[in-house]
């Protein structure tokens, strides 16, 4: 076989030696311009048909590769580019492309600019319009919150939210309002804000109460949307209470209920949800005080009362490193070691 062109025997492609049909031609297809769209709203970058969150370097350079295309003979085998910054929203990247032709191997260059166009996601459009599914509703037992339980139930809801939003772009916060003493947290999903409602009740042995309220019709169906409310019960971990007369110390809150530990004899009580109810809160962690230790004994402290300065002895539990204080809780003027 002969090139029809120059003439040369030897393998030929599509009538032509290689060098023959490879000279003058343009192996690359790329526009001179690439658009990349950049949200104003959450600074992530549309790439390959998905949001990302990316360097605006790394975002024209792949950009301009998804872009490059060969010529219908030829393969890219692989892409190397180099992407210089002109202007805050023009890239220019070169590339050196890899291809195989009739298992011929040969390389190829091409430019392009990529530029930035500013735009709004769809998440963050909805975030900007105050979209929301549900409300979530946090409120204590009483007219306000304790700031302290107050503060980790909303960093628990704000990390929920972002570990969803890992998988899922359209799980986020529209707003966060105080309201009678609590917050409402204006939720973009219903199984989000039901599915976080549930993880609080657990973790925090709160009640959980859902309404609906009508807000319109889509496509002929009644529109709704919710409400979780969570409401914290009037005893929180780390407090002294009361169960079935006796004083306890509360050292565990989960969905099967709680666990007490007994000031009298320090033995673990495990107790249901319908039994976390009757418990009667004695006191606060803010109610517990520091006692000097005066002397030690098997089982057993004496103490400097805080609060009356006489010498107390207490017993303590097996196994429990006495420092040169304890903390303790005073109740009726009796003293109790809180381990």
């Amino acid at each position: 076989m002969f090139c029809v062109k120059c003439g040369a025997d030897g393998e030929t492609f599509k009538g032509r030696c290689m060098h023959c049909f490879l000279e003058g031609r343009q192996l690359l297809l790329l526009p001179p311009f690439v658009d990349l769209d950049r949200c104003t709203g959450c600074d992530e970058f549309y790439v390959d048909k998905k949001w990302r969150t990316t360097s605006a370097e790394n975002a024209a350079e792949e950009a301009a590769i998804n872009a490059l295309k060969a010529i219908a003979e030829a393969r890219i085998e692989a892409v190397g580019a180099q992407t210089i910054r002109q202007d805050d929203k023009n890239f220019m990247v070169k590339m050196d492309a890899d291809l195989e032709i009739d298992g011929h191997h040969v390389s190829a260059e091409a430019e392009t600019v990529v530029r930035l166009k500013n735009t709004v996601c769809h998440r963050c459009s909805r975030q900007l319009g105050n979209y929301y599914e549900a409300i979530l509703q946090l409120r204590g037992s009483n007219k306000d919150m304790d700031k302290g339980v107050r503060d980790a139930m909303m960093n628990r809801v704000l990390d929920k939210v972002e570990a969803a939003a890992v998988n899922n772009r359209q799980m986020f916060i529209s707003k966060v309002q105080e309201m009678h003493g609590g917050l409402d947290f204006y939720m973009s999903s219903m199984s989000l804000s039901k599915g976080i409602a549930r993880d609080l009740s657990h973790e925090f042995g709160a009640e959980v109460k859902e309404s609906s309220t009508l807000v319109g019709k889509k496509d002929g169906d009644d529109m709704y949307r919710l409400t979780y409310l969570v409401r914290l019960p009037p005893y929180k971990l780390g407090d002294v209470v009361e169960h079935q007369g006796k004083p306890y110390h509360l050292v565990q809150i989960n969905k099967q209920g709680g666990k007490l530990l007994s000031l009298n004899d320090f033995r673990i009580t495990s107790i249901r949800p319908m039994e976390m109810h009757s418990i009667k809160v004695l006191g606060t962690e803010k109610d517990i005080a520091d006692a000097v230790v005066v002397a030690r004994y098997d089982g057993e402290v004496q103490v400097l009362n805080p609060f009356t300065y006489a010498t107390v002895a207490l017993r303590v539990p097996q196994g429990y490193d006495v420092g040169e204080t304890v903390r303790v809780f005073s109740l009726e003027g009796d003293l109790f070691l809180i381990p």
